[in-house]
């Protein structure tokens, strides 16, 4: 799932109980627990290099590797775009703000009110 902050300052991927939280320069890991989605582990500035998901030479990345590849995995299966989307912002091809407007034009795209 993806998840825009109310101010936009964040978009959070998550996928069950894990994911990752992207700022603006940054991002963290986050999981669920009973306040809601919390931050965890070290925050990585952007762009994180791509060998941080490549499963041969990723150790060091630890929870952030494994929460992207799962998202990956997971959302792909039902939004092709958004499960690539994580891994783009990560990497820097796309920024924030660009992944910011797709959310506002879903909101505003043929069929919505």
């Amino acid at each position: 799932m993806r998840t825009v902050s109310p101010d936009e300052s964040f978009i959070d991927y998550t996928i069950y109980k894990f994911g990752v939280r992207v700022r603006r320069g940054s991002c963290r890991t986050i999981m669920r627990t009973g306040a809601g989605w919390e931050e965890y582990g070290e925050e990585v500035r952007l762009p994180v290099p791509a060998q941080a998901f490549d499963p041969s030479g990723n150790e060091g990345w630890g929870d952030l590797s494994s929460n992207v590849i799962e998202y990956e995995e997971l959302a792909g299966i039902y939004d092709r775009e958004e499960g690539g989307e994580l891994r783009r912002v990560l990497a820097g091809t796309i920024d924030l703000e660009t992944a910011l407007r797709r959310r506002q034009a879903q909101a505003t795209g043929p069929g919505t009110s």
